[in-house]
């Protein structure tokens, strides 16, 4: 019998000792003398790097390229037990196992899921980068601010502002705004992210300030 089962890595933040960690605990269940595995790198420059061992992540591309995906090959020497692990900043990762062993199978699972919930978690606001209505909850958001701001420049401040004027600023700005939003989010906020070190340009983004810069364009354009 072939056990099969997959995992999806979403809204984390992945450091080097997360990988070596998922990596030794699979290994520690399979039979450590006939089981090997291989890391491949991909940079954000299109290079690609490969390795046997843990001594690539001392490659010094790690600190100076944009790391985009990172894929590990773990199998022994049966080629029927097998996990498989791809982690991107870009698109949802996954890990996938294949064995005949029931034993295996409940093990590894069991320690894959342990080392994906010791993973730190990324900020949730990168859903909204990342799904397709994403775009519209912005929007939508924007439009209540917008009119909830007009509505205090007009019963607070007694401003009258031409009916012209608020339709543009209600149905223009919005729009042009939930697109830089969306892709503000997704730039800074990507699905999951690499920590390799202080020092790397592999660092997780921290940009807390996204929303003052949407109070202050939204004021800035009444």
């Amino acid at each position: 019998m072939i056990y099969n089962k997959s995992y999806k890595i979403e809204g984390k933040i992945i450091t080097k000792n997360d990988i070596i960690n998922m990596i030794n605990s699979v290994i520690k269940k399979m039979n450590q003398k006939e089981s090997y595995f291989k890391v491949s790198a991909s940079f954000k420059d299109g290079t690609t790097i490969e390795e046997k061992d843990f001594s690539i992540f001392d490659n010094i591309y790690f600190e100076k390229k944009f790391l985009e995906t990172i894929r590990i090959d773990i199998e022994d020497n049966t080629y029927v037990n097998s996990v498989s692990i791809s982690i991107s900043n870009k698109d949802i990762g996954k890990v996938y196992i294949r064995t005949s062993d029931g034993n295996f199978f409940d093990s590894v699972c069991h320690s894959i899921e342990e080392n994906l919930g010791l993973m730190s978690k990324q900020n949730k606001v990168y859903i909204l980068g990342d799904r397709f209505w994403g775009y519209l909850v912005v929007q939508a958001l924007l439009i209540i601010l917008e009119v909830l701001l007009l509505l205090i420049l007009n019963l607070v401040f007694k401003i009258n502002i031409p009916t012209a004027v608020i339709y543009l600023i209600v149905a223009l700005f919005p729009s042009i705004m939930s697109l830089y939003i969306t892709h503000y989010i997704e730039k800074y906020y990507p699905v999951n992210q690499f920590y390799i070190s202080d020092s790397s340009v592999n660092n997780p983004n921290k940009h807390h300030n996204y929303i003052l810069k949407i109070i202050s364009f939204i004021l800035t354009n009444i």
